[in-house]
């Protein structure tokens, strides 16, 4: 096979073939056929993977026809077995005296010498492999190797999206089509069923054959020139403004793969050879993400990304959409996504999202917090779930074990579908049992509250028992808002969200801006490390308009009436003295407007560990404390609650937090300030029960989890457990979380008894 005419006649065949009537099976038949004449082969086969990792015969021209659908090999089983396992080409001058070649005595191929395979790819993943056999000696040359890559890719196309949907048989085609149950870790409680949309949408490459080979070329040279220079213009930003080593790696790696010359040249045949320009960017892109999904080594197999991101830069540079789709989703959905912020969460309809799939996701990550106060499931770092999931799959996500269910079988969906009815009953008990008073069994009165950011959330309040909002996230509101909120919007907003609360206390925090939580109209400033740069409290002293703005709108909303003021993340005595005297001026404006002088108390969040040494200098300006059990988790381990490498790497209940959090409980009283926490150890059982040890008894918690913790509080004993907890507390014993975990699993199974 040698020379462009043949390649680009056979591509026009096949093309031809797929676009023509028949079955699938026919047009498989008249493939091989079409591609054993154009080129010059004795004999084309294609091998379709099915079930796991087990190679079928569904086509042959040449081998005797009573092996198709009759011989199968595994994943590294003889020549086709290697070529699918490595995902690379094959190509042997004399394949029998190979010590990997399989004999299979149905098909007759000893009569051939000569072999040639490449794997048949489709989103990085191997679903097949296509091989032609010569019956003289044939050496094969690159040319003919990258012609064959070529036709597999339009082959490819065939057997995604034509060829399993229609198949009578029911057969299910690598690991596009067959079931899978993806591994990954669940951070939100629930179990949900839906069709699989997409967050970052997939760019369909709809026109494969080129028309004009020269104009193509010219495209994709221009393409990669343009992609290049973006990169470059990129780490000159990079180096001007000093960002970190991360960012830095992350375009430095960009930029090689943009200017290696192989990538360059692979794409520059695949155009020579026939593809459009988008065509060959894609069967490159899918050739090397498939490579690379095959290294043992986690560094490389991390690059994966860079990969993606360089093959959507050239999408967008040769014209394609690469535009996020609507958010409006149909029927109920799951979405599945990379990385998603909180405020492109709240864009999406959330009476049709049913859960998340977020691969870069962490238990303390922000949209995590978000999804588990809207009661969504979810389900993180699924390495695989947008290689393996297509748009419209059934997906049912289990966030309670954190698996992702791909298409699963009838048994298994049924199985699913008997989960997903329990786990909505359960949420209805539990939602009616809600009204019953949090008390433990030995008579501990415990204050549940729920964390809100819409006035839609404080409905719960009066819905379900709670005793108030413990949390308000005010610049949720400011995120979903098309524009900097008015006066008067913002006054109403206010007013809305106490009267929502039927009486009972809200907690308004101030805005709490910067790392992932940024303002869509708002300019954004390039941190190098955003959780502790410029953010919060810093960003409204700095900026005091901000603050003064949300004091006054609060103030005039209240008429009155008590209201509760939470600062974020603040960090000195300095900081609170300022924001405090800003309050106190606030309020005398509001007075001289004529409105009723404010009743109003204020906070601070516990979140960075300098404000655990200030708690007698701080309590002459502060009535209340929250501890933000997150932030400061992250801070006084040093780990970065987005980064799901280290974001859980202490654990959920880590000895120093604790000890930090008994101090707290000794200090706060002892200096007249109540104290709650609003984290999320505060809506989680074991977080819960070490709570109540600790003798804290204010929690504020997402109104999905409130129903099963009141439920919790009641069927527990604190002062049966509270010696052995003190004790192996103060010894320091690492077995502590485990003790806790224990007693939890004791309490929730009496529970489930009482459910079942």
């Amino acid at each position: 096979m040698v020379g462009d005419v043949v390649s680009r006649t056979t591509l026009r065949h096949v093309r031809d073939i797929m676009a023509g009537a028949g079955g699938a099976q026919a047009k498989l038949n008249d493939i091989v056929v079409a591609i054993a004449e154009g080129t010059h082969a004795d004999v084309c086969s294609i091998y379709l993977s099915r079930r796991h990792e087990l190679l079928e015969l569904f086509a042959t021209k040449g081998l005797d026809q009573q092996a198709v659908h009759n011989t199968t090999l595994k994943f590294g089983e003889g020549l086709t077995g290697q070529i699918a396992r490595r995902a690379k080409p094959l190509r042997l001058r004399h394949a029998q005296i190979s010590p990997d070649f399989a004999y299979r005595p149905e098909t007759g191929e000893e009569a051939f010498t000569s072999f040639m395979g490449v794997p048949v790819l489709y989103g990085g993943n191997v679903i097949g492999v296509l091989s032609i056999q010569h019956r003289l000696e044939h050496g094969y040359g690159d040319d003919e190797v990258e012609a064959l890559e070529i036709i597999a890719m339009v082959v490819a196309e065939m057997v995604a999206g034509v060829l399993i949907p229609h198949e009578p048989s029911d057969v299910m085609v690598g690991d596009i089509q067959r079931p899978r149950t993806l591994e990954g870790l669940g951070l939100v409680d629930g179990v949900a069923r839906g069709q699989a949309v997409f967050h970052q949408q997939r760019l369909n490459v709809a026109r494969l054959i080129a028309e004009d080979g020269a104009a193509e070329l010219i495209r994709l040279e221009e393409a990669v020139l343009e992609v290049q220079r973006g990169l470059n213009d990129l780490q000159l930003a990079d180096d001007e403004h000093d960002q970190d080593e991360t960012l830095e790696e992350m375009l430095e790696t960009m930029r090689m793969f943009a200017a290696d010359k192989g990538w360059v040249r692979r794409m520059r045949i695949a155009v020579e050879q026939g593809l459009t320009a988008e065509a060959a960017v894609e069967r490159v892109h899918h050739e090397m993400r498939a490579r690379l999904l095959r290294q043992p080594n986690l560094y490389f197999r991390e690059r994966i990304h860079d990969l993606d991101d360089l093959a959507d830069r050239m999408f967008r540079a040769l014209g394609g959409d690469m535009s996020r789709p609507s958010s409006k989703l149909q029927g109920e959905s799951i979405l599945i996504a990379r990385s998603l912020g909180p405020a492109q969460l709240l864009e999406y309809d959330r009476s049709a999202l049913k859960a998340l799939v977020v691969e870069e996701a962490s238990p303390t990550s922000h949209v995590v917090i978000l999804a588990r106060a809207l009661g969504i499931p979810v389900v993180g770092q699924t390495i695989t779930a947008e290689d393996v999931v297509r748009e419209g799959d059934v997906i049912v996500v289990d966030g309670e074990r954190g698996q992702v269910h791909v298409r699963p079988a009838g048994a298994v969906l049924e199985s699913l579908q008997e989960r997903v009815r329990l786990n909505q009953l359960r949420r209805s008990l539990n939602e009616q049992a809600a009204q019953l008073e949090p008390v433990t069994l030995d008579g501990r009165r415990i204050n549940c509250q729920i964390n809100a950011g819409l006035v839609e959330d404080v409905h719960e309040v009066p819905r379900l028992g709670a005793d108030g909002v413990g949390l308000f996230r005010t610049e949720l509101h400011y995120m979903i808002a098309p524009g900097l909120p008015k006066a008067g919007e913002e006054v109403l907003f206010y007013q809305q969200a106490m009267d929502a609360a039927g009486g009972k206390p809200v907690t308004f925090r101030t805005l709490d801006l910067g790392g992932d939580k940024l303002l869509p109209y708002a300019q954004h400033i390039g941190d190098e490390n955003p959780a502790l740069g410029w953010r919060a409290i810093r960003i409204c002293l700095d900026r005091p308009t901000f603050l003064k703005f949300q004091l006054r709108t609060m103030m005039k909303a209240a008429d009155g009436r008590p209201l509760r003021i939470m600062f974020p993340m603040v960090a000195s005595l300095e900081e609170l003295q300022e924001a405090a005297h800003m309050a106190a001026r606030e309020a005398d404006a509001v007075a001289r407007l004529g409105h009723q002088r404010p009743q109003y108390e204020l906070g601070v969040m516990v979140e960075v560990p300098s404000l655990l040494e200030m708690i007698p200098q701080i309590a002459p300006y502060v009535s209340f404390l929250a501890v933000g059990t997150n932030d400061l988790m992250q801070f006084l381990y040093a780990a970065d609650r987005g980064n799901a490498r280290v974001a859980n790497r202490y654990g959920r209940l880590p000895l120093g937090l604790l000890r930090v959090l008994a101090r707290l409980s000794r200090e706060a009283p002892a200096h007249g300030l109540q104290l709650s926490v609003c984290g999320e150890m505060a809506g989680r059982p074991e977080g819960v029960l070490a709570l109540m040890l600790l003798g804290i008894t204010g929690l504020s918690m997402s109104a999905a989890s409130l129903p099963f913790i009141k439920q919790f509080i009641r069927a527990s004993d604190v002062g049966a457990l509270q010696e052995e907890f003190q004790m192996l507390l103060e010894q320091g014993d690492p077995s502590l979380a485990s003790w806790l975990e224990q007693h939890v699993h004791v309490i929730t199974s009496a529970l489930d008894e009482e459910l079942a």
